[in-house]
């Protein structure tokens, strides 16, 4: 019999955060939502970090830690379950693969991000083989997006739709008057549109106001540590008593992995209506004029154009509809479709 303190039903791997910019994600918050959130339901789960070590060797030290914390525990858990981008599946499934079935035990995988299909099936060969001989052997996988799930359906006997999900706060309606104050909170890089915003922000009317917020990533952005609009970086718990301060949340990324990010999710939680660019899986969470609006150009012109022609009575229709539409995506919804599947899974089947 188990000692006490060794009785898991899930052992949960994924990224943590560090308390340092480098560990600042979508990733890292939604992992430790989750994780706290079984905690606190009781839940008998392990968790291992993946980001335990952060140098130059981090990636060797991570893995080994990974694994071996895991042999030491795997004895005592029904489900392995990795949480990981589309690069830590890469990384961490053949040797969850090769444990899990020497210990008999079943494995999910929950992939981060809209890009697990352009960068694994349709990646370069190993990735491709990788994804047939080993990934492709989990008894579940979990992915993000709508669009995903739906590609993948006829790869895998056992997708599952798991979006982004978070704490979201008990609102009916905004109580929001429109005060023309804007807002982007996420990663600083080339990618995520900061060239378009740093422009916004510097040719807003002076009734308007554009912030920043989130770890500088790129060295090219560093001087915006001394401009006016940037506020510096968030720790994950800071971020959801920012919203209060501001009226719509500015997204303008063109990032190739993005998926559901978390911040538009919380942003439309808050009854920030959301201007985006129309990219990837961002049109799964904003419905244009609905919810906010999706822009098929990222010229800046494009962008103050729609932004100058927000106003009080559009900007309250928009939020309205803001905080309705993102109700699906409560961490308490999605965390019992996710636990669902796993219980229900059949126990006599095994996929080797």
């Amino acid at each position: 019999m188990s000692p006490p303190d060794c009785r898991y039903r899930y052992i949960l791997i994924g990224p943590a955060y560090r308390g340092d910019q480098a560990s600042i994600g979508g990733t890292t918050v939604s992992f430790e939502l989750l994780r706290e959130y079984l905690i606190q339901q009781g839940y008998p789960c392990f968790f291992i970090k993946t980001n335990r070590f952060g140098n130059s060797v981090a990636p060797i030290l991570n893995a080994l830690r990974v694994f071996w914390s895991l042999i030491k525990k795997i004895k005592w858990a029904d489900w392995i379950m990795l949480h990981a981008s589309p690069r830590g599946v890469v990384m961490f499934s053949p040797a969850l693969y090769l444990i899990t079935r020497c210990y008999g035990k079943k494995w999910a995988i929950r992939v981060f991000g809209g890009d697990f299909d352009a960068y694994i099936v349709k990646g370069p060969i190993f990735r491709k083989w990788l994804f047939h001989k080993v990934i492709n052997r989990s008894n579940i996988m979990f992915l993000q997006t709508n669009a995903l799930t739906t590609q993948m359906k006829s790869l895998h006997p056992h997708i599952e739709w798991m979006p982004t999900s978070r704490i979201l706060p008990v609102l009916e309606a905004s109580n929001k008057n429109y005060l023309k104050r804007f807002v982007y909170v996420g990663q600083l890089h080339e990618r995520k549109g900061i060239d378009l915003l740093i422009q916004l922000a510097e040719h807003l009317p002076e009734d308007y106001s554009l912030h920043l917020y989130g770890p500088i990533l790129d060295e090219k952005y560093a001087f915006l540590s001394s401009s006016k609009f940037y506020m510096g970086t968030l720790t994950p718990s800071d971020v959801k008593d920012i919203w209060k301060s501001y009226d719509i949340l500015l997204f303008p990324s063109n990032h190739p992995g993005e998926g559901y990010p978390g911040v538009v999710i919380e942003a439309l939680s808050h009854g920030l209506p959301v201007i985006a660019y129309n990219w990837l899986s961002l049109p799964e969470l904003i419905t244009d004029g609905r919810n906010g609006f999706l822009l098929t150009s990222l010229e800046p012109s494009v962008w103050m154009q729609k932004i100058l022609m927000m106003n009080e009575m559009v900007f309250e229709a928009l939020s309205k509809h803001a905080i309705h539409d993102v109700k699906k995506f409560s961490l308490e919804a999605v965390t019992a479709k996710m636990i669902s599947a796993m219980e229900s899974y059949p126990d006599d089947s095994s996929r080797s």
